[in-house]
């Protein structure tokens, strides 16, 4: 695989985005109706159940940013690496945030996805898109006209 000098790699954290799971689907939970339920992954004893729709997250979230990206690495229990190619390493945090929230905001789209009848996926999926196009906005600041230098 041919590299880029001006590459930086973000660990994104599976733990932090499932707090962030948790922490929505618990607002979500308390500001609806008692027969409104949860989606089973997003139960507290099924912690184990969500780590594949994180990864599935991180999977559909580096296809949409695969303009931006030279490599990714998904670990299915813990972590999952995005090496974007912006030129500024203080941006380094701000894009691992972003691409953390939007990972949280693409795994409650799944999880909700036919389960609830109340939009809430496709809402997940307008917040994860949202983020989506922050980042790459930000990485055309950044870097100018960054592309992949090689699979």
């Amino acid at each position: 695989m041919k590299t880029t000098s001006s590459t930086i790699t973000l660990r994104l954290s599976y733990d932090e985005i499932a707090k962030e799971i948790h922490a929505a689907s618990a607002l979500r939970s308390y500001f609806s109706r008692i027969d409104e339920q949860l989606p089973p992954m997003l139960l507290s004893n099924h912690d184990k159940a969500l780590a594949p729709v994180i990864a599935d997250a991180c999977a559909l979230i580096a296809l949409r940013l695969a303009d931006n990206l030279a490599d990714v690495t998904l670990d299915n229990e813990e972590y999952a690496e995005f090496v974007v190619m912006p030129r500024n390493i203080s941006a380094a945090t701000a894009l691992r945030r972003a691409l953390e929230h939007a990972v949280a905001a693409y795994a409650l789209h799944l999880c909700f996805a036919g389960v609830d009848n109340t939009l809430a996926a496709d809402g997940y999926r307008v917040e994860s898109d949202a983020h989506i196009d922050g980042v790459k906005s930000s990485l055309l600041r950044i870097s100018g006209t960054p592309r992949v230098t090689g699979w």
